[in-house]
C-alpha cells in the first residue's frame, strides 16, 4: 500500500490493528481521496494483512468492520469540511467588509461638513452624508462581529505568536511588544497632534473647508431646520415677500412655518436653492452692529473676510483685535487663533467685530474688551 499513497505503515508486515488504525485513519484525515478511493485502500489492507505470516485467518478483520471504518471517517470528513467552510466564510466575510469599510471611510474623509452637505444637498453615487454614514456604522458593527469570530477560530495560532523559543507562553514577547508600540504611537500621535498624523487630519480639515468653498455655507448652522418664519427674523427677510417669491418661481410651500428642509424636499431642490430664491426678500438691517445670525464655521474665519463681510476696514479690525491682547494680529489669522490666544471665543470676537461695524472704535473697545493687563 506504500506505493498507494494512502499510509506508510501499511505493508505485508502490517499488524492487524495497525491495518485498522490506518483505514480509520485514512478515512479521517483523507476527504480528498474519496469513497472509492477509501474503500479500494480497506480492500488493499485487507489482502495485505492476509498474507502477513504472523496473523492467522481468523484474526483478518472483516471486511464489513473496515468499510464501517470508512464511514465513521465520512462522518468525520464532514465535520471537517463544515469547519473549514466557516473558516473560509469568515474570512472572505472579513475581506469584503474591510473593502467596504475602506470605501465609506475614505468618502467620510472627504465630504464637506455636516452643515455644508445638507445645506447644499451633497451626495455621492446616490448617497447621501447620512446615507454613507449609516453604511460606515453597519459595516462597522459587521466587522466587529466578523473580526471577533475569525480571531476565536484562529486562536490557536494567535497563541502561538505568543510563544517564545522554548515554546513557553510569554503575552510580551518580541512581537507582541512592537505590535504594541505601534498602536501606542499612532494613537498617541493623533490626541497631541503630532507628525506624521497630524499631516492627515490637516489634509481632511484642508478638504473640508476646501468643500465649504465650492458648495457653499448656510448663514448659520443646519438653517435648514429652520422655519420660514425664524430665518427671516434670524438673517433679516420680508416672510410674505419671500412666500410670493416662492410661488413665483413654482415652488409649493404651505406656509412661513414650514421648514426649508420640508419646502426644498417638495419641490426636489437643496434647501441652498431654496434660500437664493428669497434672497431678494431681505430687508436691510439699521446697523451692521444690530445683532443677527452668528455665521456658522466661525472659528475658521479670516479676519479680512469677515471685515468685508461686516463691511468694515481691516486695518481697523486689526487694531480693535490687537487692541483686546491678540498680539500680532494678521488679516489671514482665523478667528479660532485669536479666540485662544486672549481665553475667549470665537463668537465673542465676531460681537466685537460687528460692534465695531455700527460703532466707532472706541466706544467697540470699551464696550466689550476687559482692561489689558499690565505686563
Amino acid at each position: 500500500m506504500r506505493g498507494r499513497g494512502f499510509c506508510a505503515q501499511c505493508s505485508p508486515a502490517t499488524p492487524i490493528i495497525t491495518a485498522v488504525r490506518c483505514c480509520f485513519r485514512v478515512a479521517c484525515r483523507n476527504p480528498r481521496r474519496g469513497r472509492n478511493g477509501l474503500l479500494e485502500h480497506v480492500d488493499g489492507c485487507y489482502h495485505e494483512c492476509a498474507r502477513d505470516p504472523r496473523a492467522g485467518g481468523h484474526e483478518r478483520p472483516p471486511r464489513l468492520v473496515l468499510r464501517l471504518l470508512v464511514g465513521a471517517g465520512r462522518t468525520g470528513d464532514a465535520t471537517g469540511r463544515t469547519r473549514m467552510q466557516v473558516r473560509r466564510t469568515v474570512s472572505l466575510t472579513t475581506l469584503l467588509v474591510f473593502a467596504v469599510l475602506a470605501v465609506s471611510g475614505t468618502v467620510l474623509f472627504v465630504m464637506p461638513q455636516g452643515r455644508v452637505a445638507k445645506w447644499a444637498g451633497w451626495s455621492l453615487a446616490g448617497l447621501s452624508k447620512d446615507d454613507w454614514g449609516a453604511l460606515h456604522i453597519a459595516t462597522a458593527l459587521l466587522f466587529l462581529v466578523v473580526g471577533v469570530w475569525h480571531t476565536v477560530l484562529n486562536w490557536k495560532p494567535i497563541v502561538t505568536y505568543l510563544r517564545d523559543r522554548t515554546q513557553r507562553l510569554r503575552v510580551l514577547t518580541p512581537d507582541f511588544l512592537v505590535a504594541l508600540a505601534i498602536v501606542v504611537v499612532v494613537s498617541a500621535a493623533a490626541l497631541l497632534q503630532v507628525a506624521p498624523v497630524s499631516w492627515v487630519l490637516d489634509l481632511n480639515a484642508s478638504l473640508k473647508d476646501s468643500a465649504a468653498r465650492t458648495w457653499g455655507e448656510p448663514p448659520y448652522g443646519h438653517a435648514e431646520l429652520s422655519s420660514l418664519a425664524t430665518l427671516g427674523a434670524q438673517v433679516g427677510l420680508d416672510v410674505n415677500h419671500a412666500l410670493a417669491l416662492l410661488r413665483q418661481n413654482g415652488m409649493r410651500v404651505a406656509g412661513p412655518e414650514q421648514t426649508l428642509a420640508a419646502i426644498a424636499h417638495a419641490n426636489r431642490v437643496t434647501p441652498q436653492k431654496v434660500y437664493e430664491t428669497i434672497q431678494p426678500a431681505r430687508v436691510p438691517r439699521s446697523g451692521a452692529g444690530s445683532g443677527g445670525a452668528v455665521p456658522s464655521g466661525l472659528g475658521k474665519r479670516q479676519v479680512d473676510d469677515l471685515c468685508e463681510e461686516l463691511g468694515i476696514p481691516v486695518q481697523q479690525a486689526v487694531a480693535v483685535l490687537a487692541a483686546l491682547g491678540c498680539g500680532d494680529v494678521r488679516p489671514d489669522a482665523t478667528l479660532r487663533s485669536l479666540a485662544e490666544a486672549v481665553g475667549r471665543r470665537p463668537v465673542e470676537l465676531f460681537e466685537l467685530l460687528r460692534v465695531v461695524a455700527g460703532k466707532s472704535e472706541i466706544v467697540a473697545v470699551h464696550a466689550v474688551a476687559p482692561p489689558v493687563a499690565s505686563q
